[in-house]
């Protein structure tokens, strides 16, 4: 697992070394040595982590620096074909249909996102 990711995700999400390690039931120290990678956690254990960071095992364990979440129902996949330009016109035109869909949804207090900008 790769420490150094599981470090700078759970600041990004605001949380403490603590309450990482009480969400995932070891102690501080047991999750400060995961961090540091000086150990290695246990599969249910890394499955905790990934899900409460909500990423891949692949991109956890550092087979992937493609950090997809692990709930893939809002990304969008674009064709590795497609060069930055393009890339970012999909980007646009989609972010468009979802607010297109939000303000018509808002009558109704429900709204949708895209998910994290890949």
């Amino acid at each position: 697992m790769n420490g150094k990711r599981v470090a700078e995700l759970r600041k990004e999400l605001g949380i403490t070394q603590k309450q990482f390690a009480k969400m995932i039931s070891v102690s501080k120290t047991t999750f400060c040595s995961y961090e540091n990678n000086h150990t290695t956690p246990c599969d249910d254990t890394k499955i905790k982590i990934g899900k409460i960071l909500d990423v891949s095992m692949d991109y956890l364990l550092g087979a992937t620096d493609e950090r997809l979440p692990l709930n893939k129902q809002n990304v969008l996949v674009l064709p590795i074909s497609l060069n930055p330009e393009e890339r970012e016109k999909v980007m646009r035109y989609a972010l468009s249909l979802v607010s297109e869909n939000n303000d018509k949804r808002s009558k109704s207090g429900r709204t949708y996102g895209i998910g994290r900008d890949l």
